[in-house]
């Protein structure tokens, strides 16, 4: 699912139906597993998970269920800070909030 959302952000082809599908696969997982943390999935997996939670705009919901379960892994030390930096951040800017640690931007090109 990773490797499907980066080809899609590399060449700006947005698919929202392959979202929904990744977001409903997440949510499996979570629901049976709980959080993908590091020692439950390992690193790098873990990160995949952050990545689909992050991209997952059109799921505000969702994209908030996964932030508190982020953060509790976090706290445990079993997810990368850097990801709940970057996901605090997506979720409050997508609600018309201050970011707390800068990490969103929008490049906008004017004519």
């Amino acid at each position: 699912m990773r490797d499907e959302d980066q080809r899609m952000i590399k060449i700006s082809a947005w698919n929202l139906k392959t979202y929904q599908r990744h977001v409903t696969r997440l949510k499996e997982i979570i629901n049976r597993y709980g959080w993908p943390t590091h020692n439950l999935v390992g690193e790098q997996a873990a990160n995949a998970a952050w990545l689909l939670a992050q991209h997952s705009d059109h799921f505000p919901s969702f994209q908030k269920r996964c932030l508190k379960l982020l953060k509790k892994a976090v706290m445990k030390n079993q997810a990368s800070k850097e990801d709940l930096a970057y996901l605090t951040d997506r979720v409050l800017v997508r609600r018309g909030k201050k970011q707390v640690y800068g990490t969103q931007f929008f490049i906008r090109f004017w004519v």
